[in-house]
């Protein structure tokens, strides 16, 4: 390259000149576009709904996690142009309560300083399980080139830029978190082998979840509880109680004709302090803790089951008249 060649200038565009309305193109834009926010909060991100109902608001955007140790933890995002106010600071606690949200997302054009600090106050105040940011959205291009969008993290937990290098957001790696990661990678890969599922890598947490085959508000689980004791589950959460009791009462209805080809007695659970449902069956004994030998009985009773409830549960959620946004009658 000559010394004279002349080079291009970096270029800020007006966040209008591309999408002219922040809800009706900007938001449908992100949609399609999850995947670039991901990148920026290093996560895998699935969107579940846009304009998710909470009482008479709208939620710009619902996700969910789906990387392997984070499966299904629910994700909120609210967008603003222009500057950061407190009506769009008041909803975004209304629908992170709404949804019960681990992740909430705020992206604006540009913060306030006092909202900058409110969301570095809920971070301090929060636990591990609840995460705040505050993303600052721009577009750039050099030349005459097309526009390129930026996330600029303005606002993150303090746990998640601790941990951010290790790809975990907020969690420390204890010996038991260690023994959790190895033995559902061990559990990942059988079932890998037998086409269950394509994810790779396990994290160091407790659980790990799979699709279903029938959309977002069904996921398979294998886990350990808060006792410690191996687990399989069916979990149901469209995002709404009501539609999640709605299904729950329609399956429990169905209740000796889903046992029949189960062994163990399913446990169902239509949780009164959480939105979700889930019917489950649980190993007679080990835990984490158990020597190799115990343990390898777990993964081969988990991988078993796991198959079967995905096999015997087919045929009654393909009965299901159901959407994501409907009810079931």
């Amino acid at each position: 390259m000559s010394i004279n060649q002349e080079l291009g200038l970096i270029e800020k565009v007006d966040l209008r000149n591309v999408w002219k309305n922040e809800a009706k193109n900007f938001t449908p834009w992100l949609v399609e576009n999850i995947s670039k926010l991901g990148e920026a909060l290093r996560m895998e991100l699935e969107v579940e709904a846009m304009e998710a109902p909470v009482g008479s608001f709208a939620l710009d955007i619902l996700v969910r996690v789906v990387e392997s140790g984070q499966t299904g933890r629910v994700v909120i995002i609210e967008n603003q142009f222009e500057q950061t106010d407190h009506d769009h600071l008041g909803k975004l606690i209304t629908y992170a309560a709404g949804y019960e949200a681990g992740i909430i997302v705020w992206i604006t054009e540009q913060f306030k300083e006092e909202h900058r600090q409110a969301l570095d106050w809920l971070n301090r105040r929060s636990d591990d399980s609840t995460e705040f940011f505050g993303i600052q959205i721009e577009l750039w291009k050099i030349g005459n080139s097309r526009p390129a969008p930026r996330f600029n993290l303005i606002v993150t937990p303090n746990a998640w830029q601790r941990e951010s290098k290790r790809n975990l957001l907020g969690r420390k790696i204890s010996t038991k978190d260690r023994k959790y990661e190895a033995f559902f990678q061990k559990l990942l890969d059988g079932l890998r082998e037998i086409n269950f599922c394509k994810t790779r890598t396990s994290q160091p947490t407790f659980q790990c979840t799979f699709p279903s085959g029938f959309g977002k508000t069904f996921r398979y689980k294998a886990a350990f509880d808060k006792q410690g004791t191996p687990r399989i589950e069916l979990n149901i959460d469209s995002g709404s109680k009501s539609r999640n009791d709605s299904i729950f009462e329609h399956l429990h209805r169905r209740k000796e004709e889903i046992q029949r080809p189960f062994e163990e007695t399913l446990n169902w659970e239509n949780l009164d302090n959480n939105r979700y449902s889930r019917i489950f069956i649980s190993y007679k004994d080990g835990t984490i803790d158990d020597e190799d030998s115990i343990l390898e009985d777990v993964r081969s009773w988990m991988e078993e089951k796991l198959v079967s409830f995905r096999a015997n549960f087919k045929n009654v959620l393909d009965d299901l008249e159901y959407t994501e946004n409907d009810e079931i009658d």
